[in-house]
């Protein structure tokens, strides 16, 4: 099964510079704005962990329900494999033996031999089973899609936490840009470049608040609930290292469910080939003779009352078996298209685990880098910007701009480890979790 991912957060967050020039009143009123809005919800939000989100949807989606409503009604269903045919009774009143008025009675039962009941049997189970595997095949791609929405949200929080925290950096800047304004020290260029820069990081939040909202719905769909959940305060990061047994990818729910398909077609295959087994019957009568009837030079006489009886035995042979045999034959045929899928599915679902190994080598790489080199460095960038500018050996445009790439090393780290997160969901979701 292959899973798409977008390569990209809904949302580019680089600082832009904007061509205006707002009133410090405006601005104040402008990022508070933008920083409540959705506010409401987020604020009513119930923290959740991963495995009760998982729970949850589980329990609660609609879609599944049905689905095993129908494992129950096949479970029902194997209890008529043991079909007998319906008794047959008869009873004849008349003339049958004479002009005198005689009765008949009869019983009959046909029958097939044990093994074609058994073979009934099987193939209903395997029904069954079937079933089964549909929904462990269904839960399989909603534990995906939790999984998805629920690192998403994971990624948006944590970018919206760098974004409030570089804020107060600009918020501090502002401040002293505005002091150094009214001593002359500095131009209204800095001034309105502070402001600028916070409303950027205003807008920011903004976005970020609106994805937010975009995903909790997501979940709240998903689980099938009418509460509003946000993740609990967890690492961002999946722990995660490769299996070392690629033959796990066989317990894919979807690879389960070709090879029930496979074992379905074999016990229709078995059926089939009972058609071409002979079936019995076995049956009763007792009948009524009116008169006198010499047997052994000795007379007897009879009433109304029946007082002989038979039994009869049946055979019902197959003489025409050649719209049984094809049925065979088309059985044997499905069952080598069903293998041939299997194998086909399992061959791309090697290579897809190949490919995904070998990028999740690559990712978590790119993830070392950042947390062994890339964030150390940006710390320590803007650590010595904010001393040089406390200093005063440094203007605010050099300040503004290590600033701003320390807070793009930042947001990059997030990025990679999201790329990080989408690999190793998808390769859980290929060894089914």
């Amino acid at each position: 099964m292959n899973i798409n991912y977008k390569n990209k957060c809904p949302r580019d967050f680089g600082i832009r510079p904007l061509s205006i020039k707002p009133k410090m009143a405006i601005l104040g009123f402008i990022f508070l704005f933008f920083l409540n809005k959705n506010q409401a919800q987020i604020a009513n939000s119930q923290p959740i962990t991963l495995e009760n989100a998982v729970k949850m949807a589980l329990e609660n989606n609609a879609t599944l329900k049905p689905q095993r409503l129908k494992v129950t009604q096949s479970e029902q269903l194997e209890n008529t494999a043991f079909d007998i045919p319906k008794t047959d009774f008869n009873t004849e009143l008349g003339q049958i033996n004479s002009r005198a008025f005689d009765s008949r009675w009869s019983i009959a039962q046909s029958f097939s031999l044990p093994k074609t009941y058994r073979q009934r049997g099987n193939l209903l189970k395997a029904e069954t089973e079937l079933q089964r595997r549909t929904v462990a095949m269904n839960e399989h791609d909603l534990k995906v899609q939790v999984y998805t929405v629920y690192y998403e949200l994971l990624y948006l929080r944590e970018q919206k936490t760098v974004l409030l925290r570089n804020d107060s950096l600009y918020v501090t800047n502002l401040k002293n840009a505005e002091i150094r304004l009214k001593t002359g020290e500095t131009g209204i260029l800095e001034k309105t470049t502070a402001e600028t820069q916070r409303l950027q990081i205003a807008h920011q939040v903004e976005l970020l608040e609106s994805d937010i909202a975009f995903y909790q719905i997501q979940l709240k769909n998903l689980l099938y609930t009418e509460g509003v959940f946000l993740p609990e305060k967890a690492p961002l990061k999946v722990i995660f290292s490769l299996p070392d047994n690629s033959d796990l990818l066989k317990n894919h729910p979807e690879l389960q469910f070709l090879k029930q398909q496979i074992e379905i077609v074999k016990q229709q295959t078995l059926v089939e080939k009972d058609q071409l087994l002979p079936s019995f019957s076995a049956g009763y009568s007792l009948q009524s003779v009116r008169g006198t009837q010499t047997f052994g030079a000795k007379d007897y006489s009879y009433n109304a009352v029946p007082q002989f009886s038979t039994l009869q035995f049946g055979a019902q042979i197959p003489l025409f078996k050649k719209a049984t045999q094809s049925r065979i034959s088309a059985a044997q045929i499905g069952e080598q298209v069903a293998q041939s899928t299997l194998q086909a599915r399992e061959t791309v679902a090697q290579n897809r685990y190949r490919l995904l190994a070998q990028q999740f080598q690559k990712e978590q790489q790119n993830v070392l880098y950042f947390e062994k080199t890339a964030l150390p460095q940006a710390q320590k960038l803007r650590d010595i910007a904010n001393l040089s500018r406390k200093n005063g050996e440094i203007g605010y445009v050099e300040w503004s701009f290590s600033v701003a790439q320390a807070l793009a090393i930042e947001q990059q780290y997030l990025d990679a480890i999201r790329q990080y997160n989408q690999v190793v969901i998808e390769i859980k979701s290929i060894f089914n979790f």
